[in-house]
């Protein structure tokens, strides 16, 4: 950690930055020291529910959780991907004033427009996940979902992509299930649009997310998306016009939505079709960009005002 700070304020002593924009754990503790030190102003990211971060890890969650913890109330600014993680953390006693909601964007200027080729009767279809494999991403739901639907249909293979500490069990889940020879576990993928070449339908089933790269990547890919409804998805998907949603945890009715993408492939063309659309005009990479400029000049802007700033209303208006 003293290695880290050194060469954190070094850095800054170098660059001297207006505002320094940390990401994650580790990040926001050394953040909030420089900040300290350098008396500049701090913001992070908030990738998804910091409560929830380390579940299924006890250590984890009372050390860098804990740490987490206190160095999140000594920022300056927050961006939340996601509308539902700015409410999350206004109830939890966050200033509204000191967040901004930035959604995820991804680079679509190279993407290809169109439908894919169809596929022929005799190739699989391919179910697609790529996510840590961890408890907070709940991918036994999508072993469970993927083997009911291959009870109905055999012709569906299961690809999971990620590493984590949930690997071992899901195995388990597959060999119980009698699905292992249709489900592959692929491990790290450094190439994720290649990965999503070779997929028909991409799932996503967390319990909880703010909002997924994974369902851009795969719509740059002109994949149909089936997710969870939770956190900032449904600002992507608006079910049954560019994907299907359902409630966390629900095997029965997600392992439906499988089905039926994997017999019906101009439904699996439209949904993926409307889907590539809304990503590339509303979740850009450069409409990211722009909107975190604009939260950078905003906190420098604060940072430079002298004496008290805009205005109070009280009592009836």
């Amino acid at each position: 950690v003293i290695r880290d700070m050194r060469m954190a304020l070094a850095a800054v002593d170098a660059f001297k930055p207006d505002i320094i924009h940390c990401h994650g754990a580790k990040a926001n503790m050394l953040g909030v020291l420089v900040k300290r030190l350098r008396d500049i102003p701090v913001m992070t990211t908030v990738h998804s529910d910091p409560k929830l971060d380390y579940l299924g890890t006890p250590f984890k969650q009372i050390t860098f959780g804990s740490i987490n913890a206190i160095a999140l109330r000594n920022m300056d600014y927050y961006m939340a991907v996601a509308g539902k993680m700015e409410e999350n953390l206004i109830d939890r006693g966050f200033d509204p004033w000191r967040i901004f909601t930035i959604y995820n964007g991804l680079d679509f200027s190279s993407a290809k427009e169109g439908a894919r080729p169809p596929k022929s009767r005799e190739e699989d279809i391919v179910v697609g996940i790529a996510a840590r494999l961890t408890p907070i991403k709940d991918i036994g739901t999508v072993i469970r979902a993927f083997a009911a639907a291959y009870d109905k249909n055999q012709q569906l293979r299961l690809k999971i992509a990620g590493t984590g500490e949930d690997l071992g069990e899901l195995v388990e889940l597959a060999q119980k299930l009698r699905v292992a020879h249709r489900v592959d576990f692929v491990g790290w993928i450094e190439d994720i649009q290649g990965f999503f070449v070779d997929v028909d339908i991409n799932v996503l089933a967390s319990l909880s997310e703010t909002f997924p790269y994974s369902l851009l990547e795969g719509a740059y890919e002109h994949c149909p998306a089936i997710a969870s409804r939770v956190g900032g998805i449904p600002a992507l998907i608006t079910h049954g016009e560019n994907g299907f949603l359902f409630e966390a945890g629900d095997v029965e009715t997600f392992s439906e939505y499988i089905y039926r993408l994997s017999i019906d492939s101009d439904l699996r063309a439209r949904l993926a079709e409307n889907l590539f659309q809304r990503a590339k005009a509303d979740f850009s990479l450069e409409r990211m960009k722009q909107d975190q400029e604009k939260v950078y000049r905003r906190g420098i802007a604060r940072k430079e005002r002298k004496g008290r700033q805009g205005a109070g209303i009280c009592g009836a208006y």
